[in-house]
């Protein structure tokens, strides 16, 4: 996407001396173009400097280059929300340029149902809405967590071999010792319960065949790598922090959570929730992206918004998570009122 951008501000501070005479011949551009922009970093932003209104992002280059090349002067309008028709009227800046109170506006997303109020210039770059949320914070413990670095087959290995060296134990201790076969019963239960390396390990000196000697010594070998593969694995689960994901889609979101929706008044996330399958679920609609953020933050809300138009708000802040699976991707061009006319010399 980044690239898209800078190839268009490329394409558009190389132009021919020749080739911008020739439009400006075939254009009469002596009047004010009336612009109406919605201020959404990093697409547009409007700074105030001597009471006067300068444009800056990517929309707002664009423009400036406009203004520096061509000598075109703009009259700009501050909307508040992009537009919506509602009540048989558009509202924001699609209002200003259906209604003819504007020539153009920045960048807005192409729909089938806009472009039978207003004309678009050629697709500059594709966003997409994505679910923003804040992550949880809260984990039920898991008390299997420490049990996890050993499966099935391991724990099995470790049974045999310890049943095992036990049998192997009460063996040698019934032929040195001459020992009764209940006496040999009680002598394997008791080894079986004390099945640990350290109380073997306490046994191995007081054994006089250097066979059995041999024997623990083999099995507190392997208890002791076992001992390592444990601490090692477990040591890499515990550095690797897993994230319990609420919801993947906007369905799921909706159908089971208790997380509610928050869109931008007047955006083009609007027209999702004019879906029937959506019409009687609650949804918050906020004024500013700012809004939208502290309302995820706070609360279980999921934000309906393009990650790269809130970057920079949220910027190295670790708290806040993108939903598995985007709800719509969409074109973004210049907006035209349908009377504007020169819209050729925008789009050549």
């Amino acid at each position: 996407m980044m690239y898209t951008l800078c190839c268009v501000g490329y394409r558009f501070r190389n132009l021919q001396s020749s080739t911008i005479q020739n439009v400006k011949k075939s254009h009469n551009l002596e009047k004010e173009i009336r612009l109406t922009v919605v201020d959404i970093p990093p697409d547009i932003e409007l700074t105030y400097s001597n009471e006067s209104l300068l444009l800056g992002g990517f929309f707002g280059e664009v423009f400036n280059i406009f203004k520096s090349k061509f000598n075109v002067s703009f009259k700009i309008t501050q909307n508040k929300e992009f537009g919506i028709f509602r009540n048989g009227n558009w509202r924001g800046m699609l209002g200003d340029l259906a209604q003819g109170r504007a020539d153009i506006c920045s960048g807005i997303s192409m729909t089938s149902q806009r472009k039978d109020f207003i004309d678009f210039s050629p697709q500059l770059y594709s966003g997409q809405y994505d679910i923003i949320y804040r992550k949880l914070d809260e984990h039920a413990y898991n008390y299997k967590f420490y049990l996890q670095p050993y499966n099935m087959q391991m724990w099995l290995c470790i049974a045999a071999i310890s049943l095992a060296v036990i049998l192997l134990k009460v063996l040698a201790n019934y032929i040195s010792r001459n020992n009764h076969l209940d006496s040999c019963v009680l002598n394997f239960i008791n080894e079986l319960v004390l099945c640990w390396p350290i109380v073997l390990q306490s046994n191995l000196g007081r054994l006089s065949s250097m066979f059995m000697k041999l024997v623990l010594g083999i099995y507190i070998a392997f208890s002791m790598l076992l001992l390592i593969g444990y601490n090692s694995t477990l040591t890499s689960l515990l550095a690797t922090r897993l994230i319990k994901v609420p919801f993947h889609s906007l369905e799921d979101m909706l159908e089971n959570t208790n997380y509610v929706p928050v869109i931008l008044t007047g955006s083009n996330s609007e027209d999702i929730f004019l879906n029937p399958s959506y019409e009687n679920k609650s949804v918050l609609r906020v004024g500013t992206l700012i809004e939208g953020i502290e309302s995820a933050y706070s609360m279980k809300f999921g934000f309906i918004a393009s990650v790269q138009s809130i970057q920079h708000l949220i910027g190295s802040n670790c708290s806040f998570a993108v939903g598995s699976r985007f709800i719509s991707r969409e074109f973004i061009s210049l907006g035209y009122s349908k009377q504007f006319a020169h819209k050729d010399f925008f789009n050549f």
